[in-house]
């Protein structure tokens, strides 16, 4: 394999990566908010503003496409649905 190759390859492990921890950081918040465990708490502050500002940029493109509005519950599933479809599909790629 060339060097490109294997950068392609680092970079999509970093996106990957990246990907995993903003479906960690969404599982977090929902847990505390359903079920309030004080050990999430700490946890569940920290992921609380970069979940709500991906959902909010989510929440506005998907307003600007289709008119309609969605609740924070509804684009949190869609964003973990939409990243596992896209590790899925890259993965099937680059296999």
């Amino acid at each position: 394999m060339s060097v490109f190759s294997y950068l392609l390859l680092s970079f999509i492990q970093l996106a990957f990566m990246v990907m995993d921890c903003l479906v960690v950081m969404i599982l977090v918040k929902v847990l505390y908010d359903h079920w309030h465990f004080v050990w999430l708490k700490p946890f569940a502050e920290l992921a609380g503003p970069p979940v709500r500002a991906i959902t909010d940029s989510v929440g506005t493109w998907l307003q600007n496409k289709t008119g309609k509005s969605y609740p924070p519950k509804t684009l949190l599933t869609l964003l973990v649905l939409s990243v596992w479809i896209i590790e899925c599909v890259t993965s099937g790629i680059i296999r």
